[in-house]
């Protein structure tokens, strides 16, 4: 009995907003519980991330160019084999070529024999081809590549040109962190030769001294290339072969090659303001919004200000008082006032147990009034359960107690109850309270994007001004009725009225009736204490007046409330857990193209396709 109650509290909980709600739940359900066991048919998950690639390019004096690529691999899974592709653009010939695996190097074969610390060079019309074999299985190795390139370097009138890219796009994997350093045997004034980026947005090209310069990326994507164009001088190639094949002119370059470097740097520059500027512009956007939103739904009407009231304005539930002055916000507080609330009507009786201040005999004597339905659950389904007629609220504790899972549900029946008849009053707007529910879910979802976004651009922090916005100040969305609004004045008037003691001191109600309303909304507000020591001033005065007798003693509230916490206890998370187990770069100008050619950020976008070689690879 008592475990089929609790799945109906645990259901109870559940709010189908819509179709969609149901859906989602469906295909979580089926993907965690049903799709695991599918069987996989042998077929084993495997991944390789790049955390480090590095090169060394050193450009000699005869136009050849000697390449070191260091990759450093993290591998998931078994893995047996991998391959590694250079296209055959702008250069003529591949040779020796040497692999390394945590710096021993593998042997060449002759023929792909698919042996293990061996690599075979294949040749096609279009690429050279690295097969290379190792074990790894779960763990990091690092692979190295060094080979010779002739015919790469362009020798003009003014300039010799290296123009190549250091990653291709054929690469399936990411790559965390991007390192190339270009370097020359004899020293050059830093003034004399220049270097382009190309790539991704927060690549960065840059001189070094005089006799290197460096490439730097960090996150590059699977397919983004990094390309380099680098002119030193002519007269540095003193020994240049053209036998290599590469091309040799006597037409000056650097004018030209500057012209379209400035074009690509100015493209480029253009796209890094407009991603730079994206977000000041959503933010700004959204802050507007925000506030026309709060001019549309939040604002409240305007109402008549009443500082204080002596009375309650009527005799409204305070549970109900509560939800109007809270907006809607349940608190266990409201079981502590209901409580009191029946106690007042005369619909339970209340006597304490002698000798003991903790505990009272509490009864249900009418059973043939009006009630609410949250007050029937009250009575019928919590405080008097067994279908007694009375209890002790220390005999209430211990079954609430020792039955969390069978309590559970009435308490969040209850809750469900309040906040429906709340709604049913008129009291709140209800396309406000729709715009509030929606801009707090649109701010947990510019947190989100926020921290995706991040990893693009630093600017996109702007982002967060606006998420907290949102989530924070949503709530200033929710605005009443004006029904609802000239109700809350009054109640707050009445708050006003009990916060401040000095009133309630001086206050000459001699009706126990008077101060028992009191008591009640006071409980609901929290303020209950304010009540209870002003009350303890009038007591003799009101007992000796009242020849009827009392009904509810200065201490009741601090009974009730004992029980109440108990009862609010059952629907906390802590209780619900346990009846489930029982059951880049801060400087962005470093970035920016520069279209000299003396170093500065990328330019020609992921999209680059210029230069020669461009290496790919693939793992197995």
């Amino acid at each position: 009995m008592h475990k089929q109650s609790w799945f109906r509290g645990v259901i109870s909980q559940i709010k189908w907003k819509n179709s969609w709600t149901l859906l989602f739940l469906i295909l979580f359900f089926s993907s965690t519980f049903l799709l695991p066991t599918i069987p996989s048919f042998g077929q084993e998950e495997k991944s390789v991330y790049c955390t480090q690639t590095t090169l060394d390019v050193h450009i000699q004096e005869d136009g050849s160019v000697l390449l070191r690529e260091t990759r450093e691999l993290s591998f998931n899974g078994s893995f047996s084999y991998g391959y590694y592709t250079l296209k055959k653009i702008d250069f003529s010939h591949l040779e020796n070529v040497q692999v390394l695996i945590d710096g021993n190097p593998l042997s060449e074969a002759s023929a792909n024999e698919m042996k293990a610390n061996t690599f075979y060079l294949d040749e096609n019309a279009s690429e050279y081809i690295v097969y290379y074999y190792f074990d790894a299985i779960n763990e990091t190795k690092t692979v190295t590549f060094r080979y010779k390139i002739l015919g790469s370097v362009q020798l003009y009138e003014d300039y010799g040109q290296f123009y190549w890219q250091l990653q291709g796009k054929n690469w399936p994997i990411s790559v965390s962190h991007f390192d190339a350093t270009i370097r020359w045997t004899n020293p050059i004034s830093m003034d004399q030769y220049h270097i382009w980026g190309h790539g991704p947005p927060q690549g960065v090209a840059e001189k070094v001294n005089e006799t290197q310069c460096k490439v730097q990326c960090h996150t590059i994507n699977p397919g983004e290339i990094i390309g380099v164009r680098l002119l030193l001088p002519s007269s540095y190639f003193r020994s240049f072969d053209s036998s290599f094949g590469g091309d040799q002119s006597s037409v000056e370059v650097f004018n030209n090659i500057q012209r379209e470097e400035q074009r690509l740097a100015l493209e480029a520059n253009l796209k890094r303001e407009l991603v730079n500027r994206i977000p000041l512009y959503i933010t700004i956007f959204l802050i507007v919004l925000f506030i026309f939103l709060y001019f549309k739904y939040g604002k409240e009407h305007d109402t008549i200000a009443i500082p204080y009231l002596r009375e309650p304005p009527s005799d409204e539930s305070p549970a109900l008082v509560g939800m109007l002055y809270y907006f809607q916000q349940f608190s266990r507080r409201y079981i502590s006032a209901t409580i009191l609330h029946l106690i007042h009507r005369k619909i339970i009786s209340y006597e304490p147990v002698p000798g003991d201040p903790k505990d009272a005999q509490i009864t249900w004597v009418q059973k043939d009034v009006y009630l609410l339905d949250f007050e029937k659950t009250l009575l019928q389904e919590v405080l008097f359960r067994s279908k007694q007629d009375s209890t002790s609220v220390k005999e209430l504790q211990k079954k609430i107690k020792r039955y969390q899972s069978v309590y559970a549900y009435p308490y969040h029946k209850i809750r469900k109850q309040v906040n429906a008849e709340a709604k049913e009053k008129g009291w709140f707007d209800k396309s406000s309270f729709k715009a509030y529910s929606i801009v707090r879910s649109l701010g947990s979802f510019l947190l989100f994007a926020t921290l995706i976004l991040f990893a693009f651009s630093p600017s996109y922090l702007l982002l967060l001004i606006p998420a907290l916005l949102y989530r924070i100040f949503a709530r200033n969305l929710r605005k009443r009725t004006l029904q609802g609004k000239k109700e809350y004045v009054k109640w707050k008037a009445l708050r006003n009225f009990l916060m401040d003691f000095s009133n309630l001191k001086n206050y000459n109600a001699d009706s126990l009736i008077i101060w028992e309303q009191f008591l009640i909304y006071a409980t609901m507000f929290g303020i209950s204490k304010h009540v209870v020591k002003a009350l303890k001033l009038h007591l003799p005065t009101i007992e000796k007046m009242n020849t009827m007798g009392t009904t509810m003693l200065w201490n009741t509230p601090l009974v009730i409330g004992s029980l109440s916490n108990r009862i609010s206890a059952m629907g906390t998370p802590r209780y619900n857990m346990m009846k489930l187990n029982t059951s880049g770069s801060s400087g962005w100008s470093k970035n920016w193209s520069i279209g000299s050619g003396s170093g500065g950020g990328f330019s020609g976008g992921g999209g680059f396709s210029g230069g020669g070689g461009g290496s790919g690879g693939g793992f197995g």
